[in-house]
């Protein structure tokens, strides 16, 4: 019997022939190594039954295909390869009149190697899944023995001792040692019920009354949590050792001081965030079949071995063109559902900023059939859930602990403010209104230490936006939460503060649902898609270069900085000297766990060191940087004013600036630059300046509206063109 697993060569291997060689000052990714990698992402799908029994080989002897059932995560040797189960999809099709179950198993190839690390990993996973026996038995054999005779008693207690013995000697070392995994959404469900084993099958029938505050509880609350938020997010043992220490000392001498009050409150949200966490309301079983996708897309393409024989080419390919369209309807429809969904979390949290973490996992599993959510997607939001509870405590507990604006800015920036400052406090952001420029500016140019100078050529720069939000201040716990305007004088617009808040918790659930789809995807998809993915994933998080980018272009800008001489000051690495090396910056903070991560969760190495470099080195300057600083040129040869650049480009995120040119280049066939010229200078000249005090502010963007009416309509007429 022939092997219908046999490799075919297809287009996309041949594309690998005339495919460039990356080469990094630290790596070269060869084509022998992109063929590598290549041949280690083979794909399949099998046809499978209800059961998911699929056919793993032939016995010769018995003249009959040998079958295995599988579920996902599982290695199977099939005809003497290796191969991991990813999923199954599933859907009918009507035949004569009767519908037909078609259940496909989708796999991936996996070389020796990896064969090794993933029996290596399921071999300690399954180490620990094992103990849901022991915790099952121990809860059963303590309610025999109590109603046993006196014989049975002492047989069943040695029994008791003998499993008691070996949770206490091994359950938290089994913990231990799969710390640092990545689990699937199915496995942190599983270690989350195993939890709840221990915690009331096995702890609480030990001691009911003080079990709460055992040891070994505590570590394995650190343990199991931080497996189950990949790291993000854990109430350490010593954290809740303090906890207790502190609520004791509360309870019986009443005179904590203001630190001790602070830190008991944070601690006491904490372990409150950490335990709704471990519930397993959180951690629901899809009671549906998902649309993944990853694996739905290689459908389209398969046929069984009769539809092979019976089905002419061209009648596959009609075949296949419907598939298509319906994976396409599906695809939309599932996203516009997800987007209902988020809409609707994000409504919950304006109405109620204290909504509780279970209420709104509630709303996610009542409707995630509906979108016919995957695990990976469901994660995402609970994911986003759990930091924006985080971040929500964050913000209340250093608002209550720092209630004078001045000291709140003083604690979250080092130093105390030199003029007016507002701040307003959202459901998960602090907004720092500075009614002072040196004020804003140290917030804006993250000069946070005593040491620290503000000079003019910080102010001039900070003076070009309008806003600012920053990822870090001297507070840990406020990561990502601060959002500073740039005020002046001017009164508070609350639509605006409204608008950068949605835009946070927007932008919440997006990263989360970025991360999910990319672990997903390194597991499920060809290298061709996981590029796709991986270079969005890794250009969301370039944003962030590009707003601050932005900032110092327009400073040099102004200040009448040469076009060669600012590409060079802007391209600079911090080897050779340069000031604005925000890739370097960004990969000695979190670059270097991003790649570790990706690394980890299956991807080259070769591969991960060509993406960082594509992204953030040469699509940076080639793409981005270099086509900005060029447009601001393009319209200065053309007659404009320096100040009309500005005015324009400030309103622009950066790798937008060559398209704006490129759609007023095009208008010169309806209208001249000399007819545009001409309008605007008999329009009252703004400069940068009053455009500051005069406009309404857009944090980020830094959009602003310009009160005079007549350059209005000129901008307005450069954008329709």
């Amino acid at each position: 019997m022939s092997n219908p697993w046999e490799r075919q060569k297809t287009s996309h291997d041949e594309k690998l022939k005339t495919q460039e060689t990356v080469i990094d000052m630290n790596h070269a990714w060869s084509l022998e190594e992109r063929q590598n990698e290549r041949n280690l992402a083979i794909f399949k799908e099998v046809d499978t039954n209800i059961n998911h029994e699929i056919t793993t080989g032939f016995n010769a002897e018995r003249n009959l295909p040998t079958t295995k059932k599988v579920k996902g995560g599982d290695l199977v040797e099939i005809y003497g390869k290796k191969y991991l189960i990813l999923g199954f999809t599933h859907s009918s099709e009507e035949i004569e009149g009767v519908y037909r179950i078609k259940d496909v198993a989708h796999t991936k190839e996996v070389s020796e190697k990896e064969a090794l690390e993933i029996a290596g990993r399921k071999e300690k996973l399954d180490e620990v899944s094992k103990f849901s026996n022991l915790f099952s038995d121990y809860f059963k054999l303590r309610d025999e023995r109590y109603n046993a005779k006196a014989d049975k008693k002492e047989e069943l207690g040695k029994i008791i001792t003998e499993i008691q013995n070996k949770i206490d000697a091994s359950f938290l070392l089994r913990l231990e040692e799969i710390q640092g995994s990545i689990l699937s959404p199915s496995e942190k469900r599983n270690l989350v019920g195993l939890f709840h084993s221990y915690n009331q099958q096995y702890l609480y029938k030990k001691d009911p009354y003080d079990y709460l505050k055992n040891k070994n509880r505590a570590r394995a609350v650190e343990l199991v949590s931080s497996l189950i938020t990949d790291g993000a997010d854990t109430m350490r043992e010593e954290e809740k050792e303090r906890l207790n220490e502190m609520d004791l000392k509360a309870s019986r001498d009443k005179n904590l001081n203001s630190n001790e009050i602070w830190k008991l409150a944070y601690l006491k949200k904490k372990d409150e965030r950490i335990e709704k966490l471990l519930m397993l309301k959180n951690w629901q079983e899809l009671n549906y079949a998902p649309f993944d996708p990853q694996l739905e897309i290689r459908k389209i393409r398969h046929f069984r071995e009769d539809e092979m024989a019976s089905l002419s080419p061209n009648e596959r390919l009609t075949i296949e063109k419907e598939r298509l369209t319906n994976y396409k309807k599906n695809l939309l429809e599932q996203k516009n559902k997800i987007a209902e969904i988020q809409a609707d979390i994000e409504k919950s949290i304006r109405l109620n900023p204290d909504v509780d973490a279970i209420e709104l996992m509630d709303n996610i599993y009542l409707k995630a059939s509906g979108a016919k959510m995957t695990e990976y997607q469901v994660e995402a939001f609970r994911k986003g859930i759990g930091e924006y509870i985080k971040k929500h405590q964050a913000v209340e507990n250093n608002r209550k602990e720092h209630p004078d604006d001045k000291m709140l800015f003083t604690a979250c920036f080092g130093r105390t403010p030199k003029g007016d400052v507002e701040i307003i406090k959202g459901p998960m952001t602090l907004y720092f209104r500075c009614h002072d420029l040196e004020d804003y500016t140290l917030i804006h140019e993250h000069k946070f230490n005593q040491s620290d100078k503000v000079t003019d050529i910080d102010k001039n720069r900070a003076n070009l936006s309008a806003g600012v939000s920053i990822k870090s201040c001297n507070i840990d716990n406020l990561q990502d939460c601060i959002i500073a305007e740039n005020s002046l004088g001017r009164p508070f617009r609350k639509d605006v503060y409204i608008h950068e808040e949605q835009h946070k918790i927007k932008k919440l659930f997006k990263d989360q649902m970025m991360r999910q789809n990319l672990m997903n995807a390194m597991e499920k998809s060809p290298i061709d898609e996981r590029t796709k993915i991986v270079d969005d994933y890794l250009r969301a998080k370039r944003e962030n270069f590009e707003n601050r980018a932005k900032d110092e272009i327009l400073a040099y800008f102004k200040d009448g900085t040469d076009l060669g001489e600012l590409k060079k000051i802007m391209l600079k690495t911090k080897e050779q000297g340069g000031l604005y090396d925000y890739y370097g910056e960004w990969y000695n903070k979190e670059g270097v766990n991003e790649r570790k991560n990706l690394i980890k969760e299956g991807a080259n190495d070769f591969f991960v060191n060509s993406q960082f470099l594509k992204v953030f080195r040469n699509e940076y300057s080639r793409n981005i940087i270099n086509p900005a600083i060029e447009s601001m040129w393009y319209l200065k040869n053309h007659g404009w004013k320096t100040e009309k650049i500005l005015n324009l480009m400030i309103n622009e995120p950066l790798a937008k600036w060559p398209k704006l040119v490129k759609r007023i280049e095009e208008g010169n066939k309806i209208k001249t630059f000399n007819d545009l010229r001409k309008e605007e200078s008999s329009s009252e000249s703004v400069t940068v300046d009053e455009k500051n005090k005069k406009g309404s502010i857009k944090i980020n963007e830094a959009q602003e509206k310009v009160d005079d009416k007549k350059l209005k309509e000129v901008r307005q007429r450069l954008q329709q063109l």
